[in-house]
């Protein structure tokens, strides 16, 4: 099927190239996203409430506070250390098996995860195994979707093509947190989980739909190690860095925003609100971006985004909050995506699938460290602050990415 130029929802100058494998790999993403958006947004929240009961019992010196940062601190600590130990093991695996194969069994192993965390309601230790899970499914999907993806798109369509599926996702991201916040109040949080559970095997549906060529570059150990020797590849793993830092830290937001508020159903509806205005920025960033021919705007959108994780530090009244989320979200839809389009673009090559495992690889390895931080801030300090500053410094660091001709 020829690429063809697809109009969106009556906007002009948003395209994207239509073939039918990214017409299913932007509906596979879609959906996966809509499930997770509803089972995972308050999911912080839960592993704080359970980090209470579990832990304080077996250290009375932790303050409820800390016995909550310290489960979430422990899940994913033990999250990436499997993705660490599995990512290239598990990729080598998805050569010999094949993409479609791999990316049913991810679903499939997903689909048991969260089952496992519904269970977790009644036995609190099943988190641990929900976490070894989420590691192994992680790594069966996304380096095998960042591939397809990169392979599906154009080189200099790459922009576009990320910015519709960013239109899209924030489509998603604006519904999904009140809905989880309207029916974790009235409901629970056990329903999400079912929630989580029902849409992966949906999410099944599309994947057995899909037509995909398999990329035989085989990650290895030995050629990680020689890439990580590299000055350029060094400076390319630094803005990962950064890119995690700031990524984690505004997963954790809401848990933040719900210390201020004490209810949950506000945290969702506050967050929506901030989404909304976002989406239009990246429906006209995504017109104009393949076009830019200089970095300066992204080294601009980068320094004020920093920023604006300093302005954080400040809020604390539900205006205060939801101007520095909207501000936020209008600058990160941009520098993000800016971001996005130049890591895509360095996976453009014959070795894509063992680029992208390596980019988990590298995150993993980067998310040990920081849970570790994190973990001791509120051991030490038993506050949020440093972690915002932290979240700056991650912006900072991702303007460290270039395109290899920038290297």
């Amino acid at each position: 099927m020829p690429r063809t130029q697809t109009h969106h929802l009556q906007l002009p100058f948003f395209t994207f190239d239509g073939t039918r494998e990214m017409k299913l790999v932007y509906l596979m993403r879609v959906l996966r996203d809509l499930v997770n958006k509803i089972a995972y947004f308050f999911f912080p929240i839960y592993l704080f409430i359970s980090g209470q009961k579990l832990l304080t019992p077996i250290f009375p010196s932790l303050s409820q506070v800390q016995a909550g940062m310290m489960l979430i601190a422990l899940y994913y600590l033990v999250y990436k250390l499997i993705m660490l130990s599995t990512a290239i093991p598990l990729g080598r695996l998805a050569v010999r098996l094949g993409y479609q194969k791999t990316l049913t069994y991810s679903y499939v192993l997903n689909a048991l995860y969260f089952l496992v965390l519904f269970l977790s309601l009644n036995q609190p230790w099943l988190i641990l195994l929900a976490a070894v899970m989420d590691g192994t499914q992680a790594n069966m999907f996304w380096p095998i979707y960042k591939t397809v993806l990169t392979k599906s798109a154009r080189k200099n369509k790459i922009g576009s093509d990320l910015g519709l599926l960013q239109f899209l996702l924030q489509l998603v991201a604006v519904i999904s947190p009140a809905i989880a916040g309207l029916i974790s109040l009235r409901l629970g949080f056990e329903v999400l989980f079912l929630v989580g559970l029902i849409g992966t095997l949906g999410g099944l549906i599309v994947v057995m739909m899909m037509e995909l060529k398999t990329d035989r570059s085989q990650p290895s150990w030995r050629e990680f190690l020689s890439w990580l020797k590299e000055k350029r590849y060094q400076k390319l793993s630094l803005s990962m860095a950064g890119r995690y830092f700031s990524d984690t830290i505004i997963y954790l937001w809401p848990l933040y925003v719900f210390f201020l508020l004490k209810e949950t159903s506000k945290v969702g509806y506050l967050y929506t609100l901030s989404l909304f205005l976002a989406m239009m920025v990246t429906m006209f960033t995504a017109a104009v971006i393949d076009k830019l021919k200089n970095r300066k705007v992204f080294d601009v959108s980068g320094s004020l985004l920093s920023l604006t994780w300093l302005a954080r530090t400040q809020a604390a009244s539900v205006l205060s909050i939801a101007l520095v989320d909207t501000i936020n979200q209008l600058i990160s839809n941009f520098h993000w995506l800016y971001y996005d389009m130049i890591l895509f673009r360095r996976g453009k090559c014959r070795k894509a699938h063992a680029y992208f495992v390596y980019y988990e690889e590298i995150m993993a390895a980067v998310g040990i460290v920081f849970w570790l931080v994190f973990a001791g801030i509120f051991l030490v300090m038993n506050q949020w602050h440093g972690l915002f500053v932290l979240g700056a410094i991650g912006v900072l660091m991702s303007l460290l990415i270039k395109d290899k001709h920038e290297d």
